[in-house]
């Protein structure tokens, strides 16, 4: 049966150390595990987990203030108010095209609105047309702006990459 729920320390813990495991070299996997239990804890990111029984089986992050790695300050993506960013959306792909993704959606939708977030963002690359279609479904069609933005490094051998992204913008009803 799935289920979907906010995330808890233990799913945090148990989801990144997965995360690393499946990652084995890819430093920025721990970053990421770091970043993602303080802002939790503090307060700043929201994360939900959609589960197959107990099974981890698609995640999604609301990112609620800017000051965090993810916006570094970027206030119109989210402003600790009534707009609030989305990042991390994954299912995991022997769920794909099961409506997971889009029940996930439902539920920070609904979550979001019980706690006065009135407007989501959402970056996307503008090369993943599949994303694109999705997000343009879901109705994320204000275009807010597009950002060159600089991923971390893998490993000390790797200099990151820069990525063009989109991000849009849609009213929660």
């Amino acid at each position: 049966m799935i289920t979907y729920a906010p995330a808890t320390p233990d799913t945090l813990e148990l989801h990144w150390n997965t995360e690393i495991a499946e990652n084995l070299g890819d430093a920025r996997y721990i970053a990421w595990k770091q970043d993602y239990m303080h802002e939790n804890a503090s307060g700043k990111y929201k994360t939900f987990y959609a589960f197959d029984d107990a099974k981890i089986i698609g995640q999604v992050t609301l990112v609620l203030h800017p000051d965090t790695m993810e916006l570094d300050g970027q206030t119109e993506l989210a402003n600790n108010d009534d707009i609030a960013h989305i990042c991390g959306l994954r299912v995991y792909k022997e769920y794909e095209g099961k409506s997971i993704a889009s029940g996930l959606m439902r539920y920070i939708y609904n979550w979001a609105r019980g706690h006065g977030i009135r407007y989501m963002t959402i970056g996307v690359e503008p090369h993943e047309t599949r994303n694109v279609e999705i997000y343009t479904h879901w109705g994320f069609a204000e275009f807010v702006k597009e950002v060159i933005e600089k991923y971390p490094p893998r490993n000390e051998n790797d200099s990151g990459e820069e990525v063009l992204v989109h991000y849009y913008k849609k009213k929660i009803q």
